[in-house]
């Protein structure tokens, strides 16, 4: 019954992660959902392409249940450099790995009806919250990278701001000299 589990969810993967992107776009204010849901292009609409691509993947990753750490950080990567520098809270902007359990849940309440089916089930719940503990870690060193981008930002503007006072007084003190 455990293969006849994983068969069932390998086939609904399509009605799964659909749902799982519409949970994900409802997360965002309307106007921005609707968009989302629409726009196909990935320049125009970078969230919606990224969550088309990402989330079948995810799924699958999941579905192995060996999570190959690489290969997983190489699927969330996109959508998470995109959460991280949108104004979320952090735990809006990784929730997204948690959506799944929500989601795939309603699918296969009905379709646990033996021990082996129960164990499937809670092995793949176990790699989406490794999905999820992945996530946090990729959120977290996008935000410390953003952080050092905006401190050396600041650095060179005001090292600028404090050249060019230099050589105004450093002008000054050579007239004054002079005189």
């Amino acid at each position: 019954m455990s293969e006849d589990f994983t068969s069932f969810l390998r086939n609904a993967k399509d009605e799964i992660t659909e749902e799982w992107r519409k949970a994900i776009i409802d997360n965002y204010p309307k106007e921005s959902s609707r968009f989302f849901l629409d726009i196909k292009d990935r320049f125009a609409n970078p969230i919606g392409w990224t969550l088309e691509e990402t989330l079948p993947k995810l799924f699958d990753i999941a579905l192995s249940g060996e999570i190959d750490e690489e290969q997983a950080r190489k699927v969330l990567e996109p959508f998470v450099q995109i959460r991280a520098v949108q104004n979320a809270t952090p735990a809006e902007a990784v929730n997204f790995a948690l959506l799944l359990k929500k989601v795939y849940r309603k699918a296969v309440l009905d379709k646990i009806d033996s021990p082996e089916t129960a164990a499937r089930l809670l092995e793949f719940e176990s790699a989406i919250d490794k999905l999820y503990s992945l996530t946090w870690e990729i959120y977290l060193e996008r935000k410390t990278l953003l952080e050092q981008i905006r401190a050396s930002e600041k650095m060179k503007i005001y090292g600028k701001m404090l050249d060019r006072l230099n050589r105004k007084y450093d002008a000054l003190e050579f007239k004054e000299r002079e005189l």
